[in-house]
């Protein structure tokens, strides 16, 4: 059994050394291979943390402007709700003034219309009296020639008389 013992021996040591030969090569393979994965994890998760660093820093710049636009939005709204309020005030003083001046229109409208009415009945009283001058006018010269006639008439009749009144003195002489 000696013999029998020492070829098995031999050949379960070879085996045995081809084994563990086998198994320190797949290990040192699954080392590399392992190795070359971690690697390659490595970079990759070194560029996503680059990317997400990146990414973050872009994220905080946008929250700084999206803070910015949002403090300026409210800054303008104000300043909107206080040109709006100051508007609805100038508003209100244009529509009073506008409503005072519309009282006043309607008014001087009125007014006028009276005065027009009024016009409209001294011109008519006018033209009436304007009218009776003229006819009195021409009624006073027909009177004033009815007078120079008549004076004439009494010139006349007085020349007349002093003729009369002469030849009555030379009849009944001296």
């Amino acid at each position: 059994m000696n013999l029998g013992d020492t070829f098995m021996n031999k050949n379960v040591n070879i085996m045995l050394l081809f084994l563990i030969i086998l198994v320190v090569g797949i290990i040192a393979a699954g080392t590399v291979y392992f190795q070359d994965i971690f690697s390659g994890l490595t970079g990759k998760y070194s560029s996503t943390t680059d990317e997400l660093k990146q990414t973050s820093e872009e994220l905080a710049k946008y929250k700084q402007l999206y803070t910015d636009a949002m403090a300026q939005l409210n800054r303008t709204n104000a300043i909107t709700e206080q040109e709006k309020a100051d508007l609805r005030k100038v508003y209100t003083v244009k529509k009073d003034l506008a409503d005072q001046l519309n009282d006043t229109l309607v008014e001087t409208e009125q007014q006028l219309s009276a005065t027009k009415t009024m016009l409209f009945d001294t011109s008519q009283m006018l033209t009436e009296t304007t009218s009776q001058y003229n006819a009195a006018k021409i009624d006073i010269q027909n009177k004033q020639e009815t007078i120079d006639s008549l004076n004439t008439q009494v010139k006349s009749l007085k020349n007349q008389r002093d003729s009369l009144q002469a030849q009555l003195d030379a009849c009944q002489g001296p």
